[in-house]
């Protein structure tokens, strides 16, 4: 997994920020991977937008600026473009990338392609691209890797104005670059070469999507746990779309010292899709031989990551972002 996590709001304690906040107007509101599979819940209360988690710089800046703003101090205008972040939320150490590519926000498509790199030298392909779907309602900026370019006046180089931002029940997938986090599955033992760690699910394990409970965006065995949600999913399904399953650690659902964002999103993986052209409700799906090759592929030392934007946008951050060349279908 990766060394810089996203963090979410009010963290334990404050790292010292890794760049001065990028300064935009706040967003307008955002707009508010049909499966059985239940990725996210039913609700639509709009959460807060993002919040740098490896920066405390904002609330900082806040405090240090003049009520009065002079020239320099004013944010920019809603059509202005703002620096991209020089290092951009791709680390060095990342040799390995998941890319998900739509046409639009709004569409349900996608398709999937897998890169590596070695250290200090270009992206290439590994195989061919396959056909996946996200969420019924397309994507919408999430709470990945990428969060620390995104403050809470998101900058418009990056969060246009108009674009979705990822809550809870939008039937959205989250948008941006993602670390990858454990397997799962309905075997003893996950597809031969599997490095992930890898836990066989039963009935007892849930993903908890009530964002009132301490489990809120949580993976777990719920034997012996006291019960304090009124919302899960059975990682267990009674069909096949969890017979495998790979976390996106949206919203923190690794456990870390950082608690996901109430409301911001919840139970996002990769996992087995219905058919082709079946969209999620929030989380990306592909064909069981497609999840089988991807499940087996990933490595955690090579630091793998989730990238999933509309192909302009991706298009739009490729330089800054160092991103590959999309490989043409």
């Amino acid at each position: 997994m990766r060394a810089r996590p996203v963090r979410a709001p009010v963290p334990r304690s404050v790292p010292a920020p890794r760049r001065a906040p990028l300064r935009a107007p706040a967003l307008a509101p955002a707009l508010a991977f049909v499966l059985a599979c239940a990725c996210g819940s039913n609700k639509e209360a709009q959460p807060e937008l993002f919040t740098a988690s490896k920066s405390a710089s904002s609330s900082a800046s806040t405090s240090q600026t003049s009520s009065k703003p002079s020239e320099t101090n004013k944010p920019a205008p809603a059509d202005a473009a703002t620096p991209a972040d020089e290092a951009g939320p791709i680390g060095d150490e990342c040799t390995q990338l998941l890319v998900v590519t739509t046409e639009s926000w709004n569409a349900i498509d996608s398709r999937l392609q897998r890169y590596e790199r070695k250290p200090g030298q270009a992206w290439q392909a590994v195989g061919e691209s396959v056909a996946s779907v996200v969420g019924r309602t397309g994507l919408a900026w999430g709470r990945g890797e990428h969060a620390a370019l995104v403050q809470e006046g998101a900058p418009t180089a990056l969060v246009h104005a108009d674009d979705p931002i990822k809550h809870e029940g939008d039937g959205k997938s989250p948008a941006g670059v993602f670390a990858i986090g454990k397997a799962y599955g309905y075997d003893s033992s996950p597809p031969s070469g599997t490095s992930l760690p890898y836990q066989k699910t039963s009935a007892d394990w849930l993903c908890v999507n009530d964002s009132s409970s301490r489990q809120y965006n949580r993976v777990l065995d719920t034997q012996g746990v006291d019960k304090d949600w009124s919302e899960a999913e059975q990682m267990r399904r009674k069909d096949e779309l969890y017979r495998l399953v790979i976390e996106v650690d949206h919203n923190r659902i690794v456990p870390s010292e950082m608690a996901p964002v109430p409301e911001g999103g919840s139970c996002i993986f990769l996992h087995v899709w219905r058919k082709a052209g079946a969209p999620t409700i929030g989380c990306t799906a592909m064909a069981l031989p497609d999840m089988q090759s991807v499940m087996s592929w990933l490595e955690p030392a090579k630091h793998p990551l989730l990238v999933a934007l509309p192909r302009d946008r991706y298009q739009a951050l490729q330089a800054s972002w160092q991103l590959p060349e999309l490989v043409a279908r």
